[in-house]
């Protein structure tokens, strides 16, 4: 895969985490130059919330706007780590969705603007998030460990590749994986009849904190697998070889079974 710098994630279905993972993708990107997180979900997007962030400038103030990458660059939000946000309203009524066009000038001007852009296109697809996730270097397709989640995962990364969107830029993650769970991978792979690329494993105490604080995972829970996991997703993201662990959640969580 050639360098990856836009990487967006899409939920198979609502509550799938995906905005939650965005942020902590971004954060871990942001370690190997500047990053930011768009949130184009324009649905309900959350991620200023999550993050409790105030925008200086919201997304849809964005569209079609004349702004060049500098300025941009200024309209961010700015967590204590050096992430950029660029976050949709607080005021639902404020919520405005794009034209195609709209939507990938702002990506193409972010991707100017920082060095990894991140985006959270929300749950689903309508025509918007289908040309915006043609265009980046990668998509995540989000799912919950369960077999109509991973199917509706399927379904997604089936319209992509009609669209044109290689194989090897479309990776199915399953997030919130508890190890008890009655189906393992290969009995969710079997059923829903797709690869799943990586697992990351269910920390409530850790995300219940994260949200609380209106922090990210690293800085509230550095010793939690799932941080060890979002990591190693980024470098699977990114084709990069995985960090030595010695913790033995490594092999399970992006490899086979415990």
């Amino acid at each position: 895969m050639d360098a990856v710098r836009r990487v967006a994630l899409v939920g198979a279905k609502g509550g799938s985490g995906t905005t939650l993972l965005a942020a902590n993708l971004g954060a871990v990107a942001q370690r190997g130059g500047s990053s930011c997180v768009l949130d184009l979900d324009c649905r309900k997007g959350d991620l200023a919330a999550l993050l409790d962030v105030r925008p200086k400038v919201i997304v849809p103030e964005l569209w079609g706007s004349d702004c060049d990458a500098s300025r941009l660059r200024g309209s961010a939000s700015h967590l204590p780590g050096g992430l950029c946000i660029l976050g949709q309203p607080d005021a639902m009524a404020q919520l405005a969705r794009p034209l195609p066009t709209e939507a990938l000038g702002l990506l193409a001007l972010a991707a100017a603007a920082w060095d990894t852009l991140v985006v959270d296109c929300g749950a689903g697809l309508d025509e918007v998030m289908v040309a915006v996730l043609a265009e980046v270097d990668a998509v995540v397709i989000v799912a919950t460990p369960d077999v109509l989640a991973v199917r509706n995962a399927r379904r997604l990364d089936a319209v992509l590749g009609q669209v044109g969107v290689p194989e090897a830029r479309r990776l199915v993650v399953l997030n919130r994986v508890d190890r008890h769970d009655a189906f393992d991978t290969a009995d969710i792979e079997a059923a829903a009849r797709v690869h799943v690329a990586a697992r990351l494993p269910r920390d409530d105490a850790a995300c219940a904190r994260a949200v609380g604080e209106g922090a990210l995972l690293a800085d509230v829970a550095p010793g939690s697998p799932l941080v060890r996991a979002v990591e190693d997703l980024w470098s699977l993201v990114r084709g990069e070889p995985l960090a030595p662990r010695t913790s033995r959640w490594r092999i399970p969580w992006l490899g086979g079974e415990p």
